[in-house]
């Protein structure tokens, strides 16, 4: 058990122990995006982050290994770290995101393995099993990104009781206005607009199906969405009994 863990995931401890200004520099230092700024300084309103990883503290023990997928700098397993949790991993494509992880997690005294790969096609992984994997916040931003093939891929890295975690956009935005477009550009004339940041979208029958061809099942789902427009939801994904 992980009493540190198990303490943050039932008293909601959501925040991270991070100054604004040390991520404001190792994104300046390594030419980051500075995007990651917004993620720290608005975590509490992006449930669909936060969430997931109270649900595991509650669950896991401090040797659970946790691996993040699309991990950018670091920051949810930063937060693991702060909990207790010490067998570590992310990877995630862009190299300036990874080299500031590094840096923040070298300046927390904490360790994590930490790899440039595409979490698509993972080459970094080797053999290894892991109690919990997580895809928060980009798999909906890839074009070519396919919901069985990725859950194919990863279910052979999930340890036998592990937990693969993925948030969706939902089929239903598909049924809102102007849902085609970048949701930035909601105030300029039509023609101006650009294509939408949400590139595939997927309802609770898709995923379901999707995750019973590889042999695993939906043990929990939970409705995050940012705001009304948007309607996103969480997966916790399980193997079957």
């Amino acid at each position: 058990m992980n009493w540190r863990g198990l303490s943050a995931g039932l008293l909601g401890r959501i925040d991270i122990s991070l100054p604004v200004t040390v991520l404001e520099e190792a994104i300046a230092r390594h030419g980051a995006q500075s995007w990651f700024v917004y993620a720290l300084a608005g975590r509490r309103e992006r449930k669909h982050v936060w969430w997931p990883t109270l649900w595991l503290a509650r669950r896991l023990s401090s040797s659970a290994r946790i691996l993040e997928t699309g991990c950018g700098c670091g920051l949810n397993l930063l937060w693991f770290r702060q909990h207790g949790f010490r067998d570590l991993a992310g990877l995630d494509i862009d190299p300036t995101a990874i080299s500031a992880a590094r840096e923040l997690f070298e300046r927390a005294a904490g360790a994590a393995t930490l790899s440039v790969d595409d979490a698509l096609s993972p080459k970094s992984l080797a053999a290894e099993r892991f109690d919990a994997i997580l895809a928060l916040n980009w798999t909906y931003h890839v074009e070519q990104f396919d919901l069985l093939r990725f859950i194919q891929v990863y279910h052979r890295y999930l340890a036998c009781r592990g937990y693969l975690v993925i948030d969706v956009i939902d089929a239903a935005y598909n049924m809102t206005p102007n849902n085609q477009f970048l949701t930035s550009d909601s105030e300029k004339a039509e023609q101006l607009r650009r294509p939408s940041e949400y590139k595939n979208r997927y309802s609770e029958t898709e995923v379901r199906e999707a995750t019973r061809q590889c042999g695993l099942r939906i043990i929990r789902s939970e409705a995050c969405g940012d705001n009304a427009i948007v309607p996103r939801r969480v997966y916790i994904l399980a193997r079957c009994a």
